[in-house]
């Protein structure tokens, strides 16, 4: 029997894997006696979100579990000795005491593991996963008087609180089915620490039917994720290992990661030339320096930077305040100078971008690298560039092409496969379907398992350099995507994939692949 606030091991006979047959071990970690141990303290915790975007503050539902993969080895949780692939699902109860699958299948890779360089994370070692707070009133509650509420919180307004949990790991991803859910749930719930943190990651907008940029309106981010209950389960499509897709994958995990690439912290709203500046660095460390051809950027992908302005006219690129003075470049100035955000006058200020912009960066940098790449894109405009939207006669004949009406897992999963670099938009959208705010990331791995598909996209969630913002933020963060709802819809989907149920949309996703320039002096030469 397990004691509350025990770490213990379980056979359990739930389901068998699909290579042997042997049944799914569960391990389960307890709570705040688990976390007081000094050789866990700092592996995983859990904090409740506040929104800190430009059209809107405020706390929210959300919750976020933030995993410190470099600890996994050194944890004493004897399981991540082994280098195998580890899986984390959490739940908690339901307003009516009913078991809620608030975190499915976060992947966790030990340094041991062999592919800890093609896995979520690699230099970026924080795993972050978002779930869902709502029907938790924490204000409600006193952690010094009596039990948690029915929904298992405790903790007053802005100070430490406690949150029941069940947090389990398996050396298999867990099967999105019913009796997954029941066998997980009965588990008993453990108390876990739950904090706050500061969140403002943003800065993708959007234009008028004049090409002119709009300022997301005000409006919150939208409901939380979605837990998996009893009745989405059952709604959800069975195991088919016949028709393509994930409900033939019930548990043999498929995946493509690529290594992260240095992950530098971001300014404020700069998502959109971050992601640029990700991708193109990941790609000269994958082909650039090679013996016969080369792909190499001119500037560093290390030191923070950002393209400043005093008149919105001209932009000129700055190392961020703090790094100064050095001799290095910033390969984030560089490019955030070409897409010229407004208002950029400090690391702190400034807004976001539109797909013209982002196209103005990337297409202007590799302009001045004299480098070539093919492009393109799925979702948005069926062109961007020459012969189509935001064409610039600067960028001579760059352009990238739609090859897809909407972003599919799959087509992101293929060009990571391929060794493509792979960047996506999403929108936020609030409970009235008005769209508040969007976001670019990188796309670092994508995989398919126990009937669903996953990506993993590096963010950096604190921008700017107020507070602790310069050292804290730089995360993996794992998504489980599928067409759920549309904005204004929670019941039926449009085409787009949602990230974890939310009203979050994937709306574009653009591919990069270099063009290789021989070194000519390094070519053998015949006799």
């Amino acid at each position: 029997m397990f004691l509350r606030y025990s770490l213990a091991v379980l056979l359990l006979p739930l389901f068998a894997s699909a290579e042997d047959g042997a049944p799914l071990r569960f391990i389960q970690l307890g709570g705040l006696n688990f976390l007081g141990n000094a050789r866990y303290k700092n592996l995983m915790q859990f904090q409740k979100v506040e929104w800190e975007m430009d059209n809107f503050v405020g706390e929210s539902d959300w919750g976020v579990v933030t995993i410190d993969q470099s600890k996994l080895d050194t944890s004493g949780v004897g399981a991540f000795d082994d280098p195998s692939d580890w899986y984390m699902n959490i739940l908690r109860p339901g307003p009516n005491k009913e078991a809620l699958w608030v975190v499915d299948n976060l992947m966790l890779k030990s340094q041991q593991s062999s592919c800890a360089a093609g896995s979520p994370g690699g230099e970026t070692t924080l795993l972050t996963r978002y779930f869902s707070l709502e029907g938790l009133d924490a204000s409600q509650d006193d952690p010094t008087k009596g039990p948690p509420t029915s929904t298992g919180v405790r903790g007053g307004k802005n100070k430490l609180a406690e949150i029941d949990l069940i947090v389990l790991i398996s050396p298999f991803p867990v099967p999105l089915l019913p009796e997954a859910l029941l066998e997980m749930a009965r588990y008993p719930t453990a108390p876990f620490p739950l904090t706050s943190v500061a969140i403002d990651a943003q800065g993708h907008i959007l234009v008028d039917a004049n090409n002119n940029p709009i300022d997301p309106p005000p409006g919150n981010v939208g409901p939380a994720p979605q837990p998996l209950t009893i009745e989405s389960l059952r709604a959800r499509p069975g195991p088919n290992p016949t028709v393509p897709g994930p409900s033939n994958t019930l548990v043999a995990p498929v995946c493509a990661f690529q290594e992260d690439s240095p992950n530098v912290q971001c300014a404020r709203n700069q998502c959109v030339p971050m992601a640029v500046a990700n991708t193109l660095q990941f790609l000269e460390d994958k082909y650039g320096k090679g013996p016969f051809f080369e792909w190499e950027l001119g500037d560093d992908h290390v030191l923070p930077g950002y393209g400043k302005t005093a008149d919105n006219f001209t932009w000129a690129p700055q190392i961020q305040e703090s790094f100064l003075p050095t001799r290095s470049s910033s390969l984030i100035a560089e490019i955030d100078a070409l897409t010229r955000r407004r208002n950029t006058d400090s690391f702190d200020t400034g807004r976001g971008s539109t797909y013209c912009q982002l196209y103005d960066g990337m297409f202007g940098y590799l302009d001045t690298q004299g480098l070539e790449a093919e492009f393109r894109h799925q979702g948005a405009d069926s062109v961007f560039g020459f012969g189509g939207s935001c064409s610039d006669p600067s960028h001579g004949g760059r352009n990238s092409t739609r090859v897809g009406a909407q972003p599919t897992w799959q087509w992101m999963y293929d060009e990571l496969q391929d060794g493509n670099g792979v960047f996506l938009a999403y929108g936020r959208y609030n409970s009235s379907g008005i769209r508040t705010g969007g976001h670019v990331l990188r796309v670092q791995g994508a995989c398919r398992f126990a009937s669903a598909d996953y990506l993993y996209l590096l963010d950096d969630g604190r921008q700017g350099s107020t507070s602790d913002r310069l050292t804290t933020g730089l995360q993996v963060t794992q998504w489980r995507v599928e067409d759920t709802r549309s904005p204004n819809d929670p019941m039926t989907g449009n085409g787009q994939l949602n990230l974890d149920g939310a009203n979050w949309e994937i709306e574009w996703a653009q591919a990069v692949r270099p063009i290789l320039k021989p070194r000519v002096n390094n070519f053998l030469q015949q006799p």
